[in-house]
């Protein structure tokens, strides 16, 4: 199997006219940085004994690095290849969409999107711009089958390489990472045949470009059934490419309205969220949407998994003290716990308007569960499981990881699909 890094390139000075010579901003050298320690910690992972996942703890060796010709990619690789004492092999046909004068605005995106083969003067198509980084990347698949690639990329360029593989990734696919610099995905082959991707990180910075109307199109108003500022937050970033509002139960009126109490008695995450979003609307008549998770492990009996109740043992509901000696005495038991949160969501528009799923692509990444919390015990009141989670593909207690990381955690690709497939009802 052939590994693929693409990196897309952290945030450029947008002022900066020429597109081949535009630098970094300070915040984008910054980002640069992250990128190189993502790759520093997937080469170390190996090595940590207590990661059970051996799949995808395999070793992470860079073998080569490639790059489109312009600065802004370069830039953000080339401390990453420095650290695997590695030389970049930059390939013209790898660079990014040739633009006309009014190249980046939301109009645009949407023609080229709907025909690739549409160009405005002086821009390439599309289709253009697939053909020649098929073609490179296809050459690079044959010169290093079985190593592991990273490819100094940029946005639309990857849009067209990924819809190559997959038709139905389209112009609300592009906007979802638009604002995504640097971005790194994995894409694994086997031969020529894509076999399997994988996201890894993405820090949101700002795309510049010009009447961003997919941001400025809506302004309507969402609420989410939650007091949690952290999930608010995480929330709103995920779903700020819709150009939604999203207010939390902290901004209701209380003079107006009372915010009901909701028993959360249901079997599965997708009945507690169909029950909350359905009592958040009766009380507010307005579109509401709600989440419930169930914590689930790998290799328990179904007598011990938490699924909805990760609070409640044995009909008591625990503190925060309680919850972490429990999981200690679960991970101590069966060994480190391999978990997953099974996500589900409600959307209530209105009384003929509403939508539930509950899917795979809404379930977090596997993580671990240890018996040895964090040196900091439970840190954040509320969160006692986060002084025992562990990401598994860097090894890292989830209260050491970045906010932007623990976004891709909490907030997976499901929950923004899901929002983008009602968008237009709403």
């Amino acid at each position: 199997m052939t590994r693929v890094y693409f990196v897309r390139h952290a945030q450029p000075e947008h002022d900066h006219e020429d597109d081949r010579t535009r630098p970094l901003t300070a915040e984008g050298r910054a980002d640069a940085k992250a990128v190189c320690q993502f790759f520093r910690h997937m080469e170390t992972v190996q090595k940590k004994e207590d990661i059970r996942d051996r799949e995808y703890s395999e070793s992470r060796k860079i073998d080569r690095f490639y790059c489109s010709p312009y600065r802004r990619s370069l830039d953000t690789i080339a401390e990453t290849a420095a650290f695997y004492g590695q030389e970049i092999i930059t390939d013209e046909r790898l660079r990014e969409r040739e633009k006309g004068p009014d190249g980046n605005n939301y109009g645009m995106f949407q023609k080229r999107w709907a025909d690739h083969d549409y160009h405005e003067e002086g821009g390439e198509s599309l289709r253009m711009v697939q053909e020649r980084n098929i073609a490179a990347l296809q050459d690079i698949l044959r010169a290093n089958e079985g190593k592991n690639i990273v490819i100094g990329t940029h946005g639309t360029a990857l849009g067209t390489i990924l819809h190559y593989y997959d038709n139905s990734y389209d112009c609300d696919s592009f906007l979802r990472i638009i604002d995504w610099m640097p971005y790194i995905i994995e894409l694994d082959f086997q031969g020529l045949e894509l076999i399997g991707k994988r996201e890894h990180l993405h820090i949101e910075k700002e795309f510049r470009g010009k009447a961003r109307a997919d941001k400025a199109q809506s302004g309507k108003q969402l609420l989410y059934g939650t007091g949690n500022q952290a999930k608010l937050a995480a929330m709103r970033r995920a779903l700020s490419p819709l150009g939604l509002r999203i207010i939390g139960l902290g901004d209701i009126d209380r003079n107006r309205f009372t915010v009901p109490e909701v028993t959360e008695d249901g079997t599965t995450p997708l009945e507690n969220a169909e029950k909350k979003a359905l009592a958040y609307y009766k009380a507010f008549r307005m579109p509401v949407f709600s989440c419930d998770s169930g914590l689930y492990f790998e290799g328990v009996p179904e007598a011990e998994q938490p699924g909805v109740h990760v609070r409640t043992v044995g009909g008591k509901v625990l503190t925060d003290e309680e919850m972490q000696k429990h999981y200690i005495g679960l991970a101590e038991k069966y060994g480190d716990l391999k978990a997953v949160y099974k996500n589900a969501v409600c959307l209530v528009i209105d009384e003929t308007h509403v939508y539930k799923v509950m899917e795979k692509s809404m379930e977090s990444e596997p993580f671990l569960i240890t018996s040895r919390p964090h040196k900091d015990g439970v840190r954040q009141k509320g969160f006692p499981l986060d002084c025992l989670s562990v990401h598994i593909g860097t090894g890292k207690y989830y209260y050491d990881m970045e906010e932007g990381e623990l976004d891709r955690i909490a907030v997976e690709p499901g929950f923004v699909e899901f929002f983008r497939k009602y968008f237009s009802v709403f």
